[in-house]
């Protein structure tokens, strides 16, 4: 059974780990997540570590966003910083 983590909304999650397989299954530089035992793996993964990750992240950068919206971010980071 699939556990979606609080706040996750439970397409944008399923989503994500569909899009994440898809592209370790056609890269060409990396052959980790070629196997049917390497994508259960990730997916274990993304079930177990992904929700302590976002649980101590201070920010979340949604990769769906437009390049430029999220450089836009960034580089406002960067001088929230300096």
């Amino acid at each position: 059974m699939l556990h979606i983590p609080a706040g996750v909304p439970a397409a944008d999650y399923r989503w994500s780990m569909e899009v994440i397989l898809d592209r370790v299954r056609h890269r060409i530089n990396n052959p980790y997540g070629t196997t049917a035992r390497q994508q259960d793996e990730i997916l274990q993964y993304l079930r177990t570590v992904e929700p302590l990750l976002r649980r101590g992240a201070t920010l979340d950068l949604d990769g769906r966003r437009p390049v430029a919206e999220l450089a836009d971010v960034i580089e406002g980071l960067a001088h929230q910083k300096a």
